[in-house]
């Protein structure tokens, strides 16, 4: 109890380091699932300060294998997911981010505000939704999601964002986020995520536009894509095209819009692919792989029949390789033979110079 009211003032004060100490000693006087659930979420509180997601991570892991009341059970679940949910959209995995907020239940309410309210689970599992997921996938998991459907009446313009990108309305879908960019820049988790993800999703609206089309004129995608200006300045017109053209170049050299500029007619033209062509040249290549492929086992295997494959002398651990070759060398064996003559011990066995015959001398 006094490790509990001691984190909480820490906590209080901004002393996470502290707060968190207090709360890890917290552990060792825990009997119950339900009490190692409170003092979990009371860590994860102050690891969300300090930014420290993989001690989220971890302690969302803990609560989830914990055994605890059907009741118990279901008010920790929404949390942890909760929680999850904010670690995987920090570290811009806005798929899994988006899943984990999914499955929020709507009967997390307000007991999770220390955290993350049910608005911010309806903005931040529609945002990373919009750009991660095809139009299909944010039709029937979220639209159609009855549990989500909740958290989504609480931000009316996130739903009909979703609704307006699945209808194929992007200048609509965009329109409504840029004018909600300024409230989401005051978010201390959504700020410095907010330029990727409204990249990702005006990205996303390009690419799925010119998708059905062979070919469009590059002053519609303008009109659609355009930065609008308040000012009817021909010149900020013209500055405003030349980024979008700028942007479309961008998305071609990387490889995500398959397509060319025709700059004659200002048309983005669809390159055509001949499904008949790529599979026999698919088909060559793979033969042409596999002949070469054999053609190398056949060399191994003539080698091998005549006797000059070039095998590794085999090697044991602890010899003295050096010591092994030098033994082979006729002029060491020479010298050595020499030293062995003149330095018999006692003078009692001496092996002659030049002779195949040992004289014993002295007693």
């Amino acid at each position: 109890m006094g490790n509990e009211d001691l984190g909480t003032h820490y906590y209080t004060i901004g002393d996470l380091n502290n707060a968190l100490k207090a709360y890890s000693r917290m552990r060792d006087y825990c009997t119950t699932p339900a009490h190692i659930a409170s003092t979990a979420f009371r860590i994860i509180a102050v690891s969300i300060e300090q930014r420290n997601w993989l001690a989220v991570s971890a302690q969302v892991v803990k609560i989830q294998n914990l055994q605890m009341k059907p009741d118990d059970n279901a008010r920790s679940l929404p949390k942890t997911w909760a929680a999850l949910g904010l670690h995987q959209m920090s570290s811009r995995d806005y798929r899994m981010a988006a899943t984990s907020f999914l499955r929020c239940n709507s009967s997390l309410g307000d007991n999770y505000n220390d955290v993350v309210t049910s608005n911010d689970i309806a903005v931040y599992g529609g945002l990373c939704a919009l750009a991660s997921m095809s139009r299909s996938e944010l039709q029937t998991k979220v639209l159609e999601n009855t549990n989500f459907r909740n958290f989504l009446e609480l931000e009316p313009h996130v739903r009909r964002a979703i609704a307006f990108f699945c209808a194929s309305k992007y200048s609509q879908c965009l329109d409504i986020l840029e004018s909600y960019r300024a409230d989401y820049l005051l978010d201390i988790y959504l700020q410095p995520l907010i330029p990727d993800i409204y990249k990702k999703i005006r990205t996303k609206s390009i690419i799925q536009y010119f998708q059905p089309f062979s070919k469009v004129t590059l002053d519609s995608m303008a009109k659609m894509f355009g930065r609008r200006s308040d000012s009817n300045d021909p010149a900020d017109e013209s500055t405003a095209k030349q980024e979008f053209f700028e942007e479309i170049i961008a998305l071609i050299e990387a490889g995500k819009l398959d397509a060319r500029i025709d700059l004659e007619h200002e048309t983005l033209v669809a390159l055509e692919h001949d499904p008949r062509a790529e599979a026999q040249k698919e088909a060559l290549d793979m033969v042409e792989a596999f002949t070469r492929e054999a053609r190398m086992k056949l060399i191994r295997l003539q080698a091998v029949s005549a006797g000059v494959e070039i095998k590794q002398l085999p090697r044991k651990k602890g010899w003295d390789t050096d010591a092994e070759y030098s033994a082979y060398d006729d002029s060491t064996v020479g010298n050595n033979s020499v030293q062995s003559a003149s330095a018999a011990p006692g003078g009692r066995d001496t092996l002659a110079a030049g002779t195949g015959y040992s004289q014993r001398k002295g007693g």
